[in-house]
């Protein structure tokens, strides 16, 4: 959606509404911030906007109003089914949540987290996960940081984790694109550890015929570079199958998962009308379980994968310099013969990707 010179209101003038208004300012929208308590003090309002321009509107909601805007965004303690939105609707405005409106303008990944407890907890804990290893990682939502306050900060890189509400899922509309999001990463993991194999054993012939050099050179290094490779690349090829094995039926479980999510989201109405809310809520945290479960499971996997591949590089050298060292000291091989072996061996190793 094109926000530049669009009438957009914001109804709540909480930290989450003045956030929206903020965000809107910036991508040229015209804004209205509305709220039904007409007992609040515009002065009041206006030191919370700061340097933020909003037209504020309290009290009675007018039809002018609902016919002028182009689009409503509610604060997330704004219920969706309010007369306030009802009269919107009524217009044919569309409603969005203020996360589906920063959502449309993150340009990283998202880390969506919603449940019935421990979701800021949660939330706290994947942000300093996810903060050690991406310098750009934002923790917003109900965690007391607006999403559309940091959404402009984020870049292709960045990862987002926000905390968000059940309440605010029924106006998302792009959930769906979170799951794809989800199966992308799958996907990439599936490709880097296949090329990561095929690498290895591509060049194990190259390893091969270096040893053969390091037989000449050296019997016992040679001899157990030959070997520590060739068992190596078993373990390796042993677990990157059982990887394999594991991450294509749970692309499919993703996919499954995020069109029954949409589905969910846009029956909502239904669900609530026909009086099974409850029994459906059940059923999706009991799917949404498994699938937690399940990439824990993948992630073992991964970091087992991760383990091999370090583990290769780093005996490899351990041993030659161990074995090279004993060998200087009974006056079998000189330093120079040592060095110049560790410099080959580590130069191999990093043009294969292993260092």
């Amino acid at each position: 959606m094109e926000f530049s010179g669009k009438k957009v209101t914001v109804v709540g003038t909480g930290i989450s509404g003045i956030g929206a208004v903020g965000l809107l300012n910036a991508v040229g929208a015209e804004v209205v911030l509305y709220d039904g308590n007409e007992k609040l003090k515009i002065e009041d309002i206006e030191k919370k906007l700061g340097t933020y321009k909003a037209e504020i509107v309290l009290g009675e909601l007018t039809k002018e109003l609902t016919d002028s805007s182009d689009l409503l965004v509610i604060s997330p303690g704004v219920p969706i089914d309010s007369p306030v939105v009802k009269a919107f609707e009524a217009a044919g405005v569309p409603v969005w949540g203020e996360v589906e409106l920063a959502y449309a303008f993150d340009k990283g990944k998202v880390l969506a987290i919603t449940g019935t407890n421990g979701k800021t907890t949660t939330t706290a804990l994947v942000g300093q996960i996810v903060g050690a290893y991406h310098k750009d990682t934002f923790v917003v939502g109900n965690i007391g940081n607006p999403y559309t306050t940091e959404v402009l900060k984020s870049n292709k890189d960045s990862y987002t984790v926000a905390e968000i509400s059940s309440f605010q899922l029924e106006t998302m509309h792009t959930v769906g694109d979170m799951f794809k999001i989800l199966e992308d990463d799958i996907a990439a993991i599936e490709n880097m550890f296949t090329r990561s194999i095929s690498s290895i054993i591509s060049n194990v012939f190259i390893l091969i015929g270096v040893t053969s050099y390091l037989i000449h050179m050296h019997r016992k290094i040679g001899f157990f570079l030959i070997i520590f490779t060739v068992i190596i690349v078993w373990i390796q090829k042993r677990y990157g199958k059982k990887l394999e094995n594991f991450a294509y039926p749970f692309r499919e479980e993703v996919a499954m998962f995020s069109s029954y999510t949409n589905e969910v989201l846009n029956n909502i109405i239904n669900v609530e009308m026909c009086g099974i809310k409850e029994k459906v809520n059940e059923n999706y945290c009991e799917k949404n379980k498994k699938i937690v479960k399940k990439t824990l499971q993948q992630l073992k996997l991964i970091t087992i994968l991760k383990s091999i591949i370090s583990s290769y590089s780093i005996s490899s050298l351990f041993v030659i310099m161990m074995i090279g060292a004993g060998e200087v000291l009974a006056n079998k091989m000189s330093v120079g013969d040592l060095v110049s072996l560790l410099l080959n061996c580590t130069g191999i190793l990093f043009r294969i990707g292993l260092l």
